[in-house]
């Protein structure tokens, strides 16, 4: 938007004043830098074109000014009501250095974060071309945030958007993590589909044989020994010596040539299967898969998500679940009205995590909030104060006890003591990276606790830049242009990666000094393994032929004796 004044009191020659957004007192060579720029063309009813072809001009050039007016969040340093824009000469000086041939480098390993780096980055030009003073005034530029997490719903004025990655929560718990069963090993090879085929393909063919007998056999037996034979041949035992007097058919020799050739190789297939699965530990299934599946369970969130909106210090203990920066999206899901089965647990778990918390008593509407806390949340009659009441008289009304605590990375003992106890409702939730990199931090323990990793998209947002940050259309936007170029060029990428290789987030992990396993891999491993298991149902098998055998052996002595 463009803010001028015409004076067309001279009939010959109007004059413009063209509003200079970019005005200072010190002019860089080349630029008028005045508030006001006049403009002198011909009358407006003569030749209306020049004038706006004139203007349109003085706007392109002093638009590409707008570089000088940019400042980068981080770079800004408050003082009580005061704000002040430093652009860090320090870097500047790295880059004058013409005998340095990797400057960027250098910059970024000063840096405390990426987003530090990022704001060098997008503006080492302007700190090459330093003619302004160190402090600016905050009215005279725009503010650069850099890469934010962005959802949609919450920002619907946005006008343009340039994505980079995408962002959402996960959990993990040892709650309800359960060992496979034992028989779940016999039956992996094959899927139910074909146990279900070789279930049909046994009857199938038993009954065929069963309608070729001859007059004097008895059909149930028949039926019996046809079964067993059925069975035999895939468990490759032989029966040889069964009498089994049949009438002789082509089409019955081709049936039975064709299951024996088709038992050889499903029997190779299922043992070369069976074999290669018993190496392995038993698997870990848990009780729950999704974040939605955790009703009644107390949630572990991280202090670093308090929002920065909420003006908090991040060194006092958060006291409702709105200081946490994701409190928003909870908003957002608890108001879905829609019915896709995903969303509506989203939505169902959302309302636990917000009912429950003692701030949403008072700012939610009465029948929402016991809607949403008619039986989840633990309650308790009490005293509390209604804020909405002048006076301050308390009133006897219920308290929401929270679902969550909040832990600090800084104290790791705690982290991992909160959720040592495997027989409690217990989930840690925070972002699908940093569940990955605590996994195998929990997991180094000879104590046989095995912890499990969520379905991740919950709170999903995308990570970004987009033009909300301005507020409004900057013309010929310098930083939008140069964000372009990064982009493209997978400048900006590669230096995503370098920092997330050289400067991690410091998770637990980081504050326990641990960077690698502690625990042998011995110590760690489940001796009540699959082979095991297979030894026992070995050694059952042989005492029920020895028991069947010797019960054969009785009845046939018992028999002769009669004789």
């Amino acid at each position: 938007m463009e803010f001028i004044i015409v004076d067309s009191t001279d009939v010959e020659e109007a004059s413009i004043f063209y509003y200079n957004r970019y005005h200072n007192l010190v002019n860089p060579p080349g630029y008028n830098l005045a508030k006001w720029i006049n403009l002198n063309c011909p009358a407006l009813s003569a030749d209306s074109i020049t004038c706006y072809n004139l203007l349109d001009l003085f706007a392109e050039t002093t638009s590409q000014l707008n570089k000088y007016f940019w400042r980068h969040h981080t770079w800004i340093v408050r003082t009580d009501q005061n704000q002040t824009y430093h652009p860090t000469p320090h870097r500047a000086g790295i880059v004058h250095d013409t005998t340095n041939i990797a400057p960027d480098l250098r910059v970024a390993n000063i840096s405390t974060s990426l987003d530090d780096f990022l704001g060098f980055l997008m503006f080492k030009d302007v700190l090459l071309n330093q003619t302004f003073p160190s402090d600016y005034e905050t009215n005279k530029l725009y503010v650069f945030y850099g890469l934010q997490a962005t959802s949609f719903s919450e920002k619907a004025q946005i006008q343009e958007f340039l994505p980079v990655s995408k962002e959402s929560l996960s959990f993990l718990s040892c709650y309800g993590v359960s060992r496979e069963k034992s028989s779940k090993m016999f039956l992996s090879p094959f899927s139910s589909e074909v146990w279900i085929g070789i279930g049909l393909g046994i009857i199938s063919l038993s009954i065929v044989l069963s309608m070729n007998v001859l007059p004097a056999q008895n059909l149930f037996w028949v039926i019996v020994d046809n079964l067993v034979t059925m069975i035999a041949i895939p468990l490759e035992i032989s029966l040889l010596g069964l009498p089994l007097a049949r009438k002789k058919s082509l089409l019955l020799r081709s049936l039975m040539f064709t299951w024996v050739l088709s038992s050889i190789v499903l029997t190779a297939y299922y043992k070369t299967f069976f074999t290669s699965d018993i190496t392995l530990p038993y698997g870990r299934i848990p009780s729950w898969r999704n974040v939605y599946d955790l009703h009644g369970f107390k949630f572990l969130l991280q202090t670093e998500y308090i929002s920065q909106a909420s003006n908090r210090n991040i060194s006092a203990e958060p006291t409702s679940i709105t200081d946490f920066g994701f409190a928003y999206g909870l908003l957002d899901y608890s108001g879905y009205s829609g019915t896709v089965k995903e969303l509506l647990g989203y939505k169902s778990i959302s309302g636990y995590l917000i009912g429950c918390d003692p701030y949403y008593y008072w700012h939610m509407d009465r029948d929402q909030f016991h809607v949403l806390n008619r039986t989840t949340c633990s309650k308790e009659w009490c005293d509390i104060p209604d804020p909405e009441e002048n006076d301050g008289v308390k009133k006897m009304s219920y308290q929401f006890a929270p679902v969550w605590r909040s832990v600090r990375y800084s104290k790791p003992q705690d982290f991992v003591q909160s959720l040592a106890s495997c027989s409690d409702k217990v989930a840690y939730l925070d972002k699908v990276e940093h569940i990955e990199t605590l996994l195998p931090y929990l997991n180094d323990n000879a104590d046989q606790r095995v912890y499990l990793k969520g379905s991740d998209g919950f709170l999903e947002t995308v990570k970004g830049f987009s033009d909300d940050d301005v507020g409004h259309v900057v013309r010929n936007d310098f930083v939008w242009e140069r964000l372009k170029v990064l982009l493209r060029s997978g400048i900006l990428q590669y230096w995503m990666d370098w920092f997330g290789r050289k400067r991690p987030d410091k998770l637990f992990p980081f504050y326990a000094n641990w960077s690698y396993p502690v625990v042998e891999a011995r110590d760690k491993i489940d001796f009540n393994s699959k082979i095991q298991t297979i030894f026992v149902v070995w050694i059952s098998c042989m005492v029920g032929c020895g028991v069947g055998f010797l019960v054969e052996l009785i009845f046939s002595v018992h028999t002769s004796r009669l004789k």
